[in-house]
């Protein structure tokens, strides 16, 4: 087990070509389902942006390990309104 001290969050976001944003994550930050879509509005679309446009023809898999149910439903939400 790690210490308090030890302990680390983070936020990874990677395609086929590997790690495209890394997010640290404080300890007295609470990643609730306000937080995660407000940091994907702001960090992983606009990184999408960047992309090659046939990277973007199919939605992401995303993967979001130990989330709550009301928490994945936020996401889709969010990714409804993008059209994904």
């Amino acid at each position: 087990m790690f210490s308090k001290q030890e302990q680390r969050r983070a936020i990874l976001m990677y395609d086929c070509d590997g790690v495209i944003l890394t997010h640290t994550v404080s300890l007295q930050q609470t990643v609730n389902a306000q937080y995660y879509c407000s940091f994907l509005e702001h960090n992983l679309r606009a990184i999408l942006r960047k992309k090659p446009q046939h990277f973007l023809l199919n939605p992401p898999i995303v993967l979001q390990d130990n989330a709550r149910p009301h928490a994945v439903k936020a996401v889709a939400d969010l990714f409804d309104r993008w059209d994904w």
